[in-house]
Formats: structure tokens, C-alpha cells, sequence
């Protein structure tokens, strides 16, 4: 599964490039807050960012995690500034990055 959504394993992945619809999600850690407010959305170690379809599935993503945000990525400003987005065979989109200039807000908060 890794190898399908290019986690940290340096494969040769082959991805076609496809449009998401105009949002796609993002659920984390609330410790991750402060980091990407200043540098915005990496893989870090990944060789993707990755990215759920529905606000329902970060929600599930984010659930291991004891205090959550959930993100609600701009999908139509990062076409119009020449992102690329991919999509995994199980659901999941990638890119790779998510960067300050893109409009990405927080939705809410889910206390553990």
C-alpha cells in the first residue's frame, strides 16, 4: 500500500495526473498547527503529501491523533499556480505540497 500512495519507499511510482473536484481534506494532530501555519503542508519524510477526498475520511485520518484539525484545501488555486495532483488506487490523492499562497483553512477541532 505505501508503494501505491509513494509513502517513503523511493519507487518508481507511476501516477496519472487528474483534477480533484474543488476541495480535498486534510486530518492531523493539532501540534502540527503552528508548523504549517509557517511553512505550510509537506510530505517530510513522504515522497507525497497526502490528501482525503472528504471532510468524513480526514476525519477518520485524524482520529489516532487525541486533538484533531481538520484542513479544507483550495484545490482550484493550486491548478490555477500549476500544482499537480495525483490518484492512488485506493482513494487517497496526492501531492506534493500544500504551500503559504494556496487557500487552505481549518475547519474545526475534535477534542480527544
Amino acid at each position: 500500500m505505501c508503494a501505491n500512495q509513494g509513502c517513503s519507499i523511493p519507487v518508481n511510482v507511476e501516477f496519472d495526473e487528474v483534477f480533484p473536484r474543488e476541495y480535498l481534506y486534510q486530518g492531523m494532530d493539532e501540534k502540527y498547527i503552528r508548523f504549517i501555519d509557517i511553512n505550510g503542508m509537506i510530505p517530510k519524510l513522504r515522497l507525497y503529501f497526502h490528501l482525503s477526498s472528504n471532510n468524513d475520511v480526514a476525519l477518520k485520518c485524524g482520529l489516532r491523533h487525541s486533538k484533531q484539525v481538520v484542513y479544507r484545501i483550495n484545490c482550484k488555486d493550486m491548478i490555477e499556480q500549476c500544482y499537480n495532483f495525483y490518484h492512488s488506487v485506493n482513494g487517497v490523492w496526492l501531492t506534493k505540497s500544500v504551500f503559504d499562497g494556496i487557500s487552505f483553512k481549518k475547519l474545526f477541532y475534535c477534542k480527544g
